[in-house]
């Protein structure tokens, strides 16, 4: 730790001239000679993004599309020709701990006939219930997603149960179901501890409070300006839900690292004994400069999300770009204003002796460099072999969604999803909470729908990992073909993205899979897809929000 002197005794202000700071050298002295206005700027402009943002009062979704995938293929071929079959839905469990369901059967039936007539239902499937009948449940289907429903749905769904509740049964939601019944997420009280965590560990590195809380209020108002922007984009451009919870994650995040550059420069200077305003511009001028090229690292890591092929990422990255590209501007006016006005008072209030950045080369830090200066390839030789351990567990990562059944027990979704896993019969078992739908375009077929309805069947029957299926139907226009088939495994366990990927590769496969067939067997109608049909699969499962929810299309 360095002492602070008592009197200035560093080198004099003029050894750093104007003309030499370069732009931002001199746009922080500018911000630091007149601090008021600046930071009252930042003010009116925190105070017009947030105004903004309620004005235009923003939308956020979560609906995800997949153009080109199987699960999309599928979702546009029933749209068109099965809407019915498409519609979003959701389970409405129902369990009996003695006696079976169908003992309360008058009250099972008041219960149906109130989920058929809630806002935006509109079908409420007859029971599937278990082989030792203690369990059953009716799929609620909706014109629109549930989770634009709102978590105040929720009252509606018990009040039109209330008649099996008071009838001894228990009930529970799964399917879709689960967007409507779980609490939305409160980011307050994490974002709180996150601020006082920061405040707290700022405080025992610095031991000065406004050294403390300098990063952070400036952090604070540089995202909420962020935020704010987001919001207004938001109007025009659909952002998903955690698109604000991320930009302000990161954007907190860089925003106390930005101006912690900054203040750790400015407080060595202090210590040399150069004037307020002299220290202000060498900090921007110096440490600005990594700030800029930070922000522009973020911001391009930010943006690449793109690169996945997937809009709905790419512009979650995006709404995180304005929060770091915002918080850079804060760190080169906002932060050398906030420096220019604390002034020589950043210690003035403290709680222990304090410390800033170093120019010598007595410290840990800088023997340290020195040391890998010394033996570079020896250190980059333990820092790779550092990096490929941790990279281990990479090679057995598995990426998708998160299902209900990793959901806190005693939960509604998840007591629905585990009375449904631990059930025994046709509906039932671990892979009727991620049914899978098989979808076979035969409009443009040489071959009847009957024959490949029968060859699909064969198939289906001789494929492994398949617990049961659904007898092929045709549409009421014949132009597709539908069956709902249940795998043997959970969503989330890996022999069912094995099943899916034999049901795309082998089963189902496209056209350019064609081989050559034997008659009436399924390689014959294989072969048969050449000359006009098609087929897709997606599924859902009881966290799917959508056709292309991963988590049972691994």
């Amino acid at each position: 730790m360095l002492p602070t002197p008592l009197a200035p005794t560093g080198p004099n202000p003029s050894e750093c001239p104007a003309q030499a700071r370069g732009a931002l050298g001199r746009l922080g002295a500018r911000c630091a000679r007149r601090p008021v206005v600046v930071i009252g700027a930042w003010l009116l402009i925190l105070a017009a993004a947030l105004t903004g943002r309620h004005l235009v009062a923003p939308t956020f979704s979560d609906e995800v599309s997949l153009p080109g995938t199987a699960s999309h293929t599928g979702a546009d071929l029933l749209a068109r020709s099965m809407p019915a079959a498409g519609r979003p839905n959701g389970k409405v469990v129902f369990h009996s701990t003695t006696g079976t369901v169908a003992d309360q059967r008058s009250a099972l039936d008041r219960t149906l006939s109130k989920l058929r007539d809630l806002p935006h239902a509109t079908a409420a499937s007859q029971l599937v219930t278990s082989d030792d009948g203690r369990t059953a449940y009716t799929t609620v289907s909706f014109d629109r997603q549930p989770k634009s429903l709102g978590h105040d749905y929720t009252g509606r769904l018990d009040t039109a149960t209330q008649p099996a509740r008071a009838a001894g049964l228990g009930v529970a939601y799964g399917g879709d179901l689960d967007q409507v019944v779980r609490e939305p997420a409160d980011d307050t009280l994490s974002e709180g501890v996150g601020v006082v965590t920061a405040l707290v560990i700022l405080l025992l590195a610095f031991g000065s409070v406004l050294a403390t809380l300098l990063p952070l209020a400036t952090a604070l108002i540089s995202v909420g300006v962020g935020l704010g922007i987001v919001g207004v984009v938001a109007a025009t451009l659909s952002f998903a839900t955690s698109a604000t919870t991320l930009a302000g994650m990161i954007g907190l995040g860089v925003g106390i690292d930005y101006a912690l550059f900054l203040t750790t420069r400015f407080r060595q200077d202090l210590i040399e004994g150069r004037d307020p305003v002299e220290a202000a511009a060498r900090t921007a001028h110096t440490s600005g400069r990594a700030v800029l090229i930070a922000a522009l690292t973020v911001a391009v890591a930010m943006l690449s999300l793109y690169a996945c092929g997937l809009t709905f990422i790419g512009k979650i990255g995006l709404a995180a770009t304005f929060a770091v590209v915002v918080t850079a501007g804060a760190a080169l006016t906002l932060v050398p204003a906030a420096l220019g006005l604390v002034g020589r008072r950043m210690d003035s209030v403290r709680v222990r002796r304090p410390v800033a950045e170093s120019a010598g080369a007595r410290d840990g830090w800088h023997r340290y460099a020195q040391r890998v200066a010394r033996r570079p390839w020896t250190f980059l030789a333990v820092g790779l072999a550092v990096l490929a351990v941790c990279s281990v567990p990479l090679l057995s990562m598995r990426l998708g969604h998160v299902d209900a059944g990793a959901d806190r027990p005693g939960s509604s979704t998840r007591t629905a999803y585990d009375w449904i896993a631990h059930a025994e019969g046709k509906g039932f078992g671990a892979g009727a909470n991620g049914p899978v739908i098989a979808v076979v375009d035969v409009s443009g077929a040489h071959t009847s729908a009957d024959r490949v309805a029968h060859d699909v069947t064969t198939a289906l029957q001789g494929t492994h990992g398949i617990a049961s299926f659904t007898p092929v139907r045709a549409s009421e226009d014949g132009r597709v073909l539908v069956t709902t088939i249940t795998p043997t495994t959970a969503p989330q366990d890996a022999a069912t993205g094995t099943l899916l990927d034999t049901l795309s590769g082998r089963t189902l496969p496209g056209p350019s899979k064609a081989r050559a067939p034997g008659p009436g067997s399924p390689a014959a109608w294989r072969a048969r897809r050449t000359s006009g049909t098609r087929s897709a699969t997606g599924c859902r499962s009881s966290s799917a929000s959508s056709w292309s929810s991963p988590s049972c299309c691994s």
